[in-house]
């Protein structure tokens, strides 16, 4: 198994372990909320994760990644649309998650990762002058989430902030982790039925 691989299972791992060991039922219900979304996420499965089994009719996500200002997702569709622009071209990946859980949500300082090729690094915001199209890279960013719940558990919105610059490695082409490599090391998480998804007007 590719490092990123064993990282992003290492990840999620420990939220589902931390989730077992949690007293407090409105903390456990979090914490199975944050799995189920990550494991949920990373197969594509967002219409599920922002459904009414798991969060508010119109989430507000708040970030600040690559850019100097906090761009807000601001409701349903809005959010999709961040996911899409996020995925683009890309494998994201986390990992050495420190996490606090409270009452009204949890705070997590974390490594999140963008695996793409130099193609598509200027789209991430990173401009190399010695990067090559065909090669693969790796942008670094250590992050700082604050993800806000209501009392029976479904999520708010996500403030995601990065917490200084990124740092970019090129990635030998062996060690670049697949899409399909990061779904199956996450699937056993997923929930044993589909969720429900928001119900749009016509």
């Amino acid at each position: 198994m590719k490092k990123a691989v064993k990282d992003v299972l290492g990840w999620i791992t420990s939220i589902k372990e931390r989730c077992d060991r949690e007293k407090d039922p409105h903390k456990k219900a979090i914490l199975k909320n944050y799995y189920t979304h990550v494991a949920l996420e990373f197969n594509g499965r967002w219409e599920e994760f922002l459904g009414p089994d798991m969060a508010i009719d119109e989430p507000v996500y708040k970030t600040r990644l690559g850019s100097e200002h906090v761009l807000t997702a601001n409701g349903y569709k809005a959010v999709l649309g961040f996911y899409n622009a996020l995925n683009q071209e890309t494998v994201l990946t986390n990992h050495t998650e420190r996490l606090a859980i409270e009452d009204w949500g949890f705070a997590s300082y974390n490594t999140f990762n963008i695996w793409t090729t130099g193609k598509h690094l200027a789209e991430q915001g990173i401009q190399m002058k010695d990067a090559e199209p065909d090669a693969h890279y790796c942008i670094s960013r250590p992050i700082a989430m604050f993800w806000n719940y209501t009392p029976d558990a479904k999520l708010i919105g996500e403030e995601v902030y990065e917490v200084c610059p990124p740092t970019v490695t090129k990635i030998p082409p062996a060690e670049f982790p697949t899409w399909e490599e990061v779904r199956d090391a996450v699937k056993s998480f997923l929930p044993p039925k589909k969720l429900r998804v928001k119900e749009m007007a016509a």
